[in-house]
């Protein structure tokens, strides 16, 4: 067991230790054989698609770091409380926080193209603590799930 004033230290630098920014991440995720093979399996597969409008949409939410976020482009206030209201009122979504869920904050968010937070390719797969919560989880999350829906449309 580690001394009560050791682990008081470590709890401190932890706490006050700067926050992984996107730039981090990026350098993290770019740096794993993990994630640039789970990226390497994903552009496969994007590249096996046959329709071309989808397999260019595909590659640019996927590749693309300065992506446009369409769906979000010029959403208000007011666009948003209407998606939220008929997500009650079909009884798929229960209220407190929903708007904070579904709409995270995202550079240029409102303006004619939001960007993401980070790049796809640095981002988490989840929350802090949850499976692929580290930089550049999230391409292996979704390479695990094409693996997955491959395998079962096989069977």
């Amino acid at each position: 067991m580690m001394p009560p004033l050791r682990l008081a230290v470590l709890a401190a630098a932890l706490l006050l230790a700067p926050p992984v920014l996107a730039a981090d991440a990026a350098d993290i995720a770019a740096a794993s054989p993990l994630t640039q093979a789970a990226l390497t399996r994903l552009r496969a597969d994007v590249d096996a698609l046959r329709d071309p409008a989808i397999r260019t949409a595909t590659a640019d939410a996927l590749f693309n770091p300065a992506t446009c976020v369409a769906h979000r482009a010029k959403l208000g206030p007011v666009e948003r409380q209407a998606i939220v209201d008929r997500l009650v009122a079909e009884g798929l979504a229960d209220p407190p926080g929903l708007a904070e869920g579904l709409f995270p904050a995202l550079p240029g968010d409102g303006g004619p193209c939001p960007h993401l937070a980070q790049p796809f390719a640095a981002a988490p797969g989840g929350n802090a603590g949850s499976h692929h919560s580290w930089p550049g989880g999230l391409p292996l999350h979704e390479a695990f799930n094409a693996q997955s829906a491959q395998d079962f449309a096989a069977a």
